[in-house]
């Protein structure tokens, strides 16, 4: 890659990264009530466990009961959950290149049957029953990009975000390397894209922040929108 080239894609990551104001009105999607409606009922109809097993399934609180808390949190960066030496593994969708660090991954599924829902984002491709527990599929590539040019079928891998519901679907897994933090332009402000964490160097591609990222899903949020302060 040419000098230019180089310059050029490290000033696109680095106009990504910078933070912008974000008013608590503004921090909330007016789609987010709706998108909660249909997630409880997809909770309902594809994971309906026996009295005897409720006692040992996971509570999960209402992400809109605490998107006012978001608001007013203090950023804590990802690269302050890590050790100085971490793993992370790589992955691609569409010709893109992401990273997740190893601590912050819930697992990797199979992609198999995903049962669509009505009235959801466009970037939802449906539930995947996993073990008892109904997995929201994101369709990444249509959800960094905007653009829809990855049919379902072509993902293989579902990327758990840390314990939550929610996956990231990937085409293909590319590596696990070790990193260092200093082999990473990590955000240092909150503001736009707060499911950014930073960018990798070497590869020039993203690394996620699963937090975030699950919570803007959970929110019905697009990519470039902000949960707060």
């Amino acid at each position: 890659m040419s000098k230019h080239a180089q310059e050029a894609i490290e000033e696109y990551f680095s106009h990504l990264l910078q933070p912008q104001q974000c008013f608590a009105e503004d921090c909330i999607n007016p789609q987010s009530v709706q998108l909660q409606k249909q997630l409880d009922l997809a909770q309902q109809q594809f994971v309906e466990p026996s009295p005897s097993d409720t006692d040992n399934l996971p509570q999960a609180a209402s992400p809109l009961a605490s998107s006012a808390a978001l608001v007013d949190e203090v950023f804590i960066g990802l690269d302050e959950t890590l050790d100085d030496r971490f793993q992370a593994l790589f992955f691609k969708v569409g010709g893109l290149t992401i990273a997740i660090p190893l601590l912050h991954l819930g697992g990797i599924v199979n992609r198999q049957l995903i049962s669509q829902l009505p009235g959801m984002p466009n970037w939802h491709l449906g539930v995947q029953n996993h073990r008892g527990k109904s997995l929201n599929v994101v369709d990444t590539y249509a959800w960094v990009t905007h653009n829809n040019d990855i049919k379902a079928e072509e993902y293989q891998y579902l990327i758990q975000l840390e314990e939550s519901d929610w996956c990231l679907a990937a085409e293909s897994l590319v590596e696990t390397k070790t990193l260092s933090k200093a082999d990473v332009k990590w955000r240092s402000q909150s503001g736009k894209r707060p499911w950014l964490a930073g960018i990798v160097k070497e590869q020039m591609c993203a690394i996620v922040y699963p937090q975030k990222l699950q919570q803007m899903c959970a929110l019905g949020l697009n990519e470039q929108d902000q949960l707060g302060k």
